[in-house]
């Protein structure tokens, strides 16, 4: 059915499954999208199964009833005007007050959404960049943060050879120096913040750039913004690779 697919580009950001690439897996028995060459996915912390990605950060949580009025935080029918779905066709999207402290990764919902992408990607035979990121548009990249809150995650891979400048700018490209010292190697960044993510995950994305591939975490406080032809792009400063 999509064999003739080149370009896949899932912008938005959209809401999606938890169980969005392990659905992708069982729909064939071989190839995923066989002749697709890039994929970028951009996603929302919410799930459209009324689930999260993260979870709440209760200690913060607490410590900020302090500053906040405790029946607009604790209120059910309180909300919190978190422009998820800001710039899209679907406008403002509302969310409980509650949800803004959602900082810490949820591992039933996100590592087994990395593992089953990274599993998804290995059977995708010519594929030469997979991205994910959650809410990357750099103009409303401060809709969902806060002081205390930290939810930053990009997910790069690069297969041996090919360079970020080659991909059509509809999605951001990053601007990474140092992978040309390693552009020969099948390679993945992960820019997650302060989040480590499980084993497990790591553990799939080498299967998929192989023993010889690379997998970097980008250190968060070398990720900077810089606006070369009209728009933002991250540029990563960072003397050094943190190769893992």
């Amino acid at each position: 059915m999509f064999h003739k697919l080149r370009t896949l580009y899932l912008t938005g950001p959209l809401t999606v499954s938890p169980a969005l690439f392990q659905y992708c897996a069982a729909s064939t028995s071989e190839t995923i999208f066989p002749n697709l060459k890039e994929f970028a996915l951009e996603f929302t912390p919410a799930t459209s199964d009324g689930r999260w990605f993260y979870l709440r950060d209760d200690p913060v949580f607490q410590e900020n009833l302090e500053s906040e009025d405790e029946e607009e935080v604790e209120g059910d029918e309180s909300i919190d005007r978190l422009m998820v779905y800001a710039m899209t066709q679907v406008g403002e999207y509302e969310v409980s007050a509650q949800n803004k402290y959602r900082s810490l990764p949820n591992p039933e919902t996100f590592t087994p959404f990395l593992t089953s992408a990274a599993s998804v990607c290995a059977r995708m035979p010519k594929i030469k960049q997979f991205s994910l990121k959650l809410n990357t548009n750099y103009m409303y990249r401060k809709r969902l943060d806060y002081e205390f809150v930290d939810r930053v995650f990009e997910l790069w891979f690069m297969s041996a050879g090919q360079t970020f400048e080659k991909f059509n700018k509809l999605i951001e490209n990053p601007v990474i120096p140092l992978d040309g010292s390693i552009i020969h190697h099948n390679r993945v960044y992960f820019r997650t913040g302060d989040y480590i993510p499980d084993k497990s995950v790591e553990k799939s994305w080498r299967e998929v750039v192989g023993t010889s591939g690379k997998i970097n975490f980008l250190d968060e406080a070398c990720c900077e913004y810089y606006q070369p032809w009209g728009w933002k792009r991250m540029q990563y400063t960072g003397e050094e690779l943190q190769e893992r």
